[in-house]
């Protein structure tokens, strides 16, 4: 199943329906409850200021980082590296 669909031009389009009724509000918030506290507070943060703001082609890669093991999530987070994307950059700064 496609989650996103592009536009004859290339540009990511709103998601594929199957993707919004699956990825709806309060299920994003279920799949957020992870069994760190730490990735908990970040992750619910997130959610309250930056995933409305989110490309559809940014909440696939965020549903993708859900799809991590909590250690490995928790270590791309707390990483400085500077070559992430804008939404690990986002999660970064939901430390705080």
């Amino acid at each position: 199943m496609r989650r996103e669909e592009k536009s004859q031009t290339g540009e990511w389009l709103t998601p594929h329906p199957a993707f919004l009724t699956s990825h709806s509000p309060g299920r994003l918030r279920w799949r957020c409850r992870r069994g760190m506290l730490e990735l908990d507070l970040v992750l619910e943060r997130f959610l309250g200021e930056n995933y409305v703001k989110l490309t559809a082609h940014q909440q696939a890669e965020f549903d993708a980082l859900l799809d991590l093991p909590d250690q490995e999530l928790w270590a791309l987070i707390r990483s400085d590296g500077t070559d992430a994307s804008a939404v690990v950059q986002w999660l970064r700064a939901c430390q705080a």
